[in-house]
């Protein structure tokens, strides 16, 4: 398994604590040890990571932590569970939800792993505990690709291979 750095991290309010935070974890991610990140990072970095209260903006706190993600080449991990992970407790037109709750891989950390975030439900608190798998990765394929030349000799066939390779998919 090797040497791995796991950092899990609380992002206070201010932003000069902040700033140490993002230092002090960008020394650990500068080498070529597998780095994880889980946090509160207290900052939303999307509209999309935000319902009810005030209208979205991208603040300071949220660019630097999003110029630190960058710097240090870290990638969030899929989600399954509810989508915000932290909650006001109010109700009505009053509650606010936020995706505060998150993890970061780096590409040292990917090398035959995926990994999932599962976010679990909120009891008793204003979060919600995420949880981290670690998910072996096998590339090696049982399929066997076959190629008939004579398929070739067929004018429909590259109509069908240029349809096949054209489709939109997503995933991983």
């Amino acid at each position: 398994m090797g040497k791995w750095r796991i950092a899990t991290v609380y992002g206070g309010r201010e932003l000069a604590h902040r700033r140490l935070l993002w230092e002090k974890l960008e020394e650990y991610g500068s080498n070529s040890n597998p780095l994880i990140v889980g946090d509160d990072v207290n900052y939303i970095l999307a509209k999309e990571d935000k319902r009810g209260g005030r209208p979205f903006w991208f603040s300071q706190g949220a660019r630097e932590m999003s110029s630190f993600l960058a710097r240090c080449d870290l990638h969030e991990v899929n989600i399954v569970g509810p989508r915000f992970t932290w909650c006001n407790n109010k109700n009505g037109n009053a509650r606010i939800l936020k995706r505060l709750d998150r993890c970061y891989v780096n590409p040292f950390s990917l090398k035959n792993k995926r990994f999932l975030v599962r976010n679990l439900s909120r009891v008793a608190t204003d979060h919600c505990p995420i949880l981290l798998n670690f998910l072996e990765v096998n590339f090696a394929s049982d399929k066997i690709i076959r190629f008939e030349e004579v398929w070739a000799s067929y004018p429909t066939s590259v109509g069908v291979v240029k349809a096949a390779w054209g489709k939109k998919t997503s995933g991983d």
